[in-house]
């Protein structure tokens, strides 16, 4: 008995075969789609994505309140995907929820996370799933939160000559990073300090044939298995070098002296006005250089430089006074001048003599 055929119904015709060929073609199948024929018609099933997650934290620099950041991969790459950050005390958790990224279109993410205490954290990320790609997680990240390293130095004494010297020495907690110490003249170039590790995180270095000047000592910490590295914040050690001092206070007196020299000859000599006003006017410009060549040097030792000081002011008003000396119309008016100088002058010379005996320099009249 033959059965006549069934005509589908309006609406769902099944298409009819093209006019370049009427044979049947075997459809391929994929692990992504496959394509079937049913009686209403085309049908097309597509099966899921399998993703991976690969996760890198960088553990380099890991300690409490400080932001680690997380990196990571997920392929197949799409923009826009959801990770999500879980960590946990144990690497079979359980996990909490440590922040969210997005993918971009090279499927990679950034984000960070900020440990709460040391110790050992695991970091794991899961993709979100989207569309036909499936959720996926990355494989747990181990990492070691250290505790904040401290190093702080400390000098016997806060300044030296250039023929004494000075300890300087390093305290790290917790205990047990390695310290080196250096030390720089100018604060740029660093030379090592050969240093001597002690018991209870100290290590200690001497300060000694250091030339006149500041001195900067700094230290590092390296870092342990429980803590971190650390820096600490530099020292100062102020070198006292006397004798170039001293020849530096000869060289800055000299012109004023010299130029005070000349003009005493030429009222001995009973010079005109109009010369003494000339050479007047060089001494006033020669107390100018002076003040400002006294507050120039740094390398006063502490003893001297309040007399120093004394000095600059006093050559500051010389230099004015011998201005106005350079003024005068008359000899009247020039004594008068001369006689509220001298008052001020043997005040300098008195603080010129201190200064003279404190770095060791022969004594002379009352004149600086």
């Amino acid at each position: 008995m033959t059965l006549n055929q069934l005509a589908p119904a309006t609406g769902d015709q099944a298409p009819p075969p093209t006019a370049r060929s009427r044979k049947p073609v075997a459809l391929a199948a994929s692990a992504a789609a496959f394509v079937a024929l049913g009686a209403g018609g085309w049908f097309a099933f597509m099966s899921p994505h399998d993703s991976t997650v690969k996760l890198v934290a960088d553990t380099s620099t890991a300690v409490p309140g400080k932001p680690v950041t997380v990196t990571g991969t997920i392929s197949p790459a799409v923009a826009h995907r959801v990770v999500e950050l879980a960590v946990a005390t144990t690497i079979g958790g359980p996990y909490a929820p440590a922040g969210t990224a997005t993918t971009d279109a090279s499927g990679r993410f950034q984000t960070t996370w900020t440990p709460a205490q040391a110790g050992k954290a695991w970091v794991q990320a899961t993709a979100i799933e989207l569309g036909r790609d499936q959720e996926a997680q990355s494989t747990a990240a181990a990492v070691t939160v250290r505790t904040p390293a401290t190093l702080t130095l400390k000098l016997s004494a806060p300044a030296i000559r250039t023929t004494t010297a000075a300890t300087v020495t390093a305290t790290v907690a917790p205990a047990g990073g390695a310290v080196t110490l250096e030390k720089s003249s100018d604060g740029t170039t660093w030379m090592p300090l050969p240093t001597t590790a002690a018991k209870g995180g100290t290590a200690t270095a001497k300060l000694s044939g250091l030339t006149g000047g500041t001195w900067h000592i700094r230290g590092a910490a390296a870092q342990t298995n429980a803590a971190s590295e650390a820096a600490s914040k530099e020292a100062t050690l102020f070198v006292e070098d006397y004798k170039a001092a001293g020849a530096k206070y000869v060289a800055i007196v000299g012109p004023g002296n010299k130029a005070i020299g000349k003009l005493n000859n030429l009222i001995d000599a009973g010079a005109s006005l109009a010369s003494l006003k000339e050479q007047v006017a060089a001494v006033s410009a020669a107390m100018t250089q002076e003040g400002n060549a006294f507050r120039a040097y740094k390398g006063w030792p502490r003893a001297v430089a309040p007399v120093i000081e004394e000095l600059a002011k006093a050559s500051v008003v010389d230099a004015d006074q011998y201005h106005l000396m350079s003024q005068v119309s008359s000899f009247d008016e020039w004594n008068q001048r001369n006689d509220e100088t001298n008052s001020n002058t043997y005040a300098e010379g008195a603080a010129a003599a201190r200064a003279r005996d404190l770095l060791g320099l022969p004594k002379r009249s009352l004149n600086p």
